[in-house]
């Protein structure tokens, strides 16, 4: 089978990436999306500020005007900004994409195919599949990396492993404050642990809440983390947090450990031929661990140049002052001994600066004026001091 476009993996990366092919001067290639699920189900929650006018904004499913940061000696709710904090439930996501797919007679979406191969050569690239072996004239591969070896990390101060359970949870009773989502809550998390909740209320009954654990090695976090011990630290939330001791549900759950790294060299272009996507092309942000609007404008800019010329540069992942910032931070956290350390440090670095550029600023979004606002007010000597 010859195709145009071949895109290996059919997440948030890949269906991304097909639908702006087919909302551009693209739309007439040959493209092929392959995807090893049998089947797109509720997997995976993605939420963003609102900072860029991305093609998906339809499958965002709940927005809040304030968002929260607290710790037992300090606490932050940010209002008043232009910039809501949004949720993208994954399956409102594949649903999306997969109807526009559908509507498009030259874009084929296959599941269930696993890639065994990818053979650059000089006109075309082959890639195996147990089935037949497709040759296409660009491969954009978005399968995840493997995770890095545990003996390159040893020793590295700019690294962590995060990892979360998050919990659709349903109660009985209205507990939660749906006006407000809760993005760092370094209270109610037993003693010894290093990390914070993040709490997404869909209503005052309904809320993800998803207790985040940071460890500095992957042998450390296998060693002290479990689910049983994570369901707990849900409970205690309610019960500490919400004062909340009845009976509740849980509807939905999903867990992740994703490494915070800020010196790994993704290789986003292996071949002129093959293109890294997706978290692949190093697009999780190392200090936040958000990826949902870098993958889009990633997405977006390299559509943009495959309309200009053939073999383009793929586009950069995070400007030079995010990798700065980032990398700083993650070694300041190595150190740390607290979570409510952790919280407050971030607290007294940001505090002064408006919520709008709070959230250009997560999003590697910044504008010129809104760099000045940062420059001016993000206290880095706090950052430095904590």
């Amino acid at each position: 089978m010859d195709v145009d476009y071949l895109i290996l993996g059919g997440g948030c990366a890949g269906l991304g990436l097909a639908v702006n092919f087919i909302n551009s001067d693209l739309r007439d290639k040959r493209i092929l999306i392959l995807e090893g699920r049998e089947k797109y189900k509720r997997d995976k929650t993605w939420c963003s500020w609102d900072v860029y006018p991305h093609q998906f904004r339809d499958a965002i499913s709940h927005t809040w005007l304030n968002y929260k940061f607290a710790s037992k000696n300090s606490e932050a709710i940010f209002t008043g900004g232009k910039c809501n904090y949004y949720h993208i439930n994954s399956f409102d996501y594949y649903q999306y994409a997969q109807k526009i797919i559908n509507s498009t007679d030259n874009v084929e979406l296959r599941m269930s195919t696993r890639v065994e191969e990818i053979i650059p050569q000089d006109d075309f690239v082959l890639v195996n599949t147990p089935g037949e072996i497709i040759r296409a004239k660009y491969v954009f591969d978005g399968r995840l990396p493997k995770l890095p070896d545990e003996k390159m990390l040893q020793g590295k101060t700019g690294y962590l492993v995060e990892t979360f359970l998050g919990c659709h949870v349903i109660a009985e009773k209205p507990i939660f404050d749906p006006t407000t989502a809760v993005i760092m809550d370094s209270n109610f998390l037993s003693e010894g642990t290093f990390g914070f909740y993040n709490v997404l209320p869909f209503n005052s009954y309904e809320a993800l809440v998803e207790p985040t654990l940071l460890y500095k090695s992957y042998s450390e976090l296998k060693k002290q983390f479990n689910m049983k011990i994570a369901h707990q630290w849900v409970r205690d939330y309610l019960v500490l947090g919400c004062n909340y001791k009845d009976d509740y549900k849980i509807c939905y759950e999903e867990h992740e450990i994703l490494p915070m790294i800020d010196f790994v060299k993704y290789n986003k272009h292996s071949h002129p031929r093959v293109y890294a996507i997706g978290t692949a092309a190093g697009l999780l942000r190392p200090g936040s661990t958000y990826a949902f609007i870098s993958i889009q404008r990633y997405n977006e800019e390299l559509v943009k140049r495959l309309l200009v010329t053939e073999f383009p540069e793929p586009p950069s992942g995070h400007s030079d002052l995010v990798k700065r910032i980032d990398n700083f931070l993650l070694k300041k956290a190595y150190y740390m001994n607290t979570s409510h350390q952790f919280v407050d440090s971030i607290l007294k670095g940001v505090e002064n600066i408006s919520a709008d550029t709070y959230a250009l600023f997560m999003h590697d979004c910044l504008t010129a004026d809104s760099t000045k606002d940062f420059a001016k007010n993000a206290n880095m000597a706090l950052f430095l001091k904590s």
